[in-house]
């Protein structure tokens, strides 16, 4: 009787463990998404190794506190990963090949589950 009740136990567990489903994780069932910043100068090239900074709001990129920065890459390109949804307000200053110092700025709605790409450019 005690096989019998051992047999039987064993194969309910089995059974139970094998018929869980892990829940995949889709697009929309994410809470946050990426924000990839494209910068280009005047005449649409690349700008390389500048930092790009990120700000959450509106007032926080009007008093320039940002919340994180990236450097860009040899593409002119930042990512910022795992951003909460919201709008979000990113600039970069760089140096033009005559010496002045140009600021770009842009924002970008950000979605769960989603990347968004824009472009800065004066």
């Amino acid at each position: 009787m005690k096989n019998i009740f051992t047999i039987l136990l064993a194969f309910t567990f089995i059974t139970t463990v094998s018929s869980c489903k892990k829940e995949e994780i889709t697009p929309t069932k994410r809470k946050t998404g990426n924000l990839v910043v494209n910068v280009r100068d005047g005449i649409g090239n690349s700008v390389v190794g500048y930092s790009v900074y990120l700000y959450v709001n509106q007032a926080d990129f009007i008093n320039r506190l940002y919340s994180d920065k990236a450097t860009t890459n040899s593409s002119g390109q930042v990512k910022f990963s795992e951003l909460s949804p919201r709008v979000y307000y990113v600039a970069c200053n760089y140096k033009t090949v005559g010496g002045s110092t140009v600021r770009v700025e842009g924002n970008a709605a950000v979605s769960a589950g989603y990347q968004t790409t824009i472009t800065i450019r004066p």
